[in-house]
């Protein structure tokens, strides 16, 4: 085999089978990937098959190439490690072609297909290591998705993977204290994309009583990936599996524009006998990066 393909190969073999970090940030992912302004902006994932489809822990950053280039690998954990993994990589090549020269001199099948529109090329391994990839070019990148766990990762399931993909948005972050309390508190960490948005919505507050009498502040934490954006807005409910505090009822709404994202919340619920009411609150979240 060329030695241009033998790199090739072994790179393509870490990218796709060394373990990512075992508790995988998929939110802190999408933020720091954002936090690099890359243009055009990076394709990103937005639903993956069982077992990867929790895209808040399968999804995790990997290596990338130049200035342009990223790497984002989506990876599930048995009791013996990673058994089921899909990369997706930009940068790796100048051409699609060039990326399959190198893989049609060694054992690997090519064929050509369309994916999201594009001409593709799928490239199935012949022997050893089970490998399936597929090369396509847009926003004048070649990208590649690929994985090596082919028992748990069908050639469909990398293409409806590669079909969902999303250009990133931004990052936004806003904060409310009421004045005067001690827990009223409403705070939205979002990241988007151009169809959904992911993130983390904390609230509090004090209006909560037992028996008619102040009693001690509640509130809860909401952590979502990939939430439809419809017209520009999104909801969830308080009383559904987002929500980390079971007992609340409400909603949490937003709508979102370049330069910020609108949120509100009202919520009810009671906790120990303790009734609580959030009454209308909002908060304005900016188009910000992290620190």
């Amino acid at each position: 085999m060329p030695r241009l393909l033998v790199r090739a190969a072994v790179a393509l073999l870490a990218f796709c089978l060394l373990a990512p970090a075992a508790h995988a940030d998929g939110l802190q992912t999408l933020q720091d990937l954002a936090k690099r302004h890359l243009r055009p902006a990076p394709l990103v994932p937005t639903a993956a098959p069982r077992p990867l489809s929790d895209l808040g822990v399968s999804l995790d950053m990997s290596f990338g190439r130049g200035k342009r280039g990223y790497g984002l690998r989506l990876a599930h954990y048995a009791s013996g490690g990673p058994d089921a993994i899909i990369a997706l990589e930009r940068g790796a090549y100048p051409s699609v072609r060039a990326a399959v020269r190198d893989y049609r001199r060694g054992r690997y099948r090519v064929r050509r297909t369309s994916l999201r529109g594009r001409r593709a090329f799928v490239l199935t391994s012949k022997a050893g290591v089970r490998e399936s990839l597929i090369f396509w070019r847009e926003d004048n990148s070649v990208y590649s998705i690929a994985t090596g766990t082919t028992k748990k990762v069908s050639l469909r399931s990398l293409r409806a993977t590669a079909s969902g993909l999303d250009h990133l948005g931004a990052n936004y972050l806003g904060s409310y204290f009421a004045e005067g309390s001690n827990n009223t508190s409403l705070d939205a960490m979002i990241v988007t994309t151009q169809r959904f948005v992911s993130g983390t919505v904390e609230w509090g507050t004090d209006n909560c009583t037992f028996n008619g009498a102040p009693s001690a502040a509640h509130g809860a934490t909401a952590n979502f990936m990939m939430l439809p954006l419809r017209n520009g807005a999104f909801s969830l409910p308080l009383n559904g599996p987002l929500v980390s505090r079971a007992g609340w009822n409400g909603t949490i709404s937003g709508t979102a524009s370049p330069a910020a994202i609108e949120v509100a919340l009202r919520g009810n619920g009671t906790f120990d006998d303790e009734a609580c009411d959030t009454g209308p609150m909002s908060v304005s979240a900016e188009r910000r990066d992290p620190i």
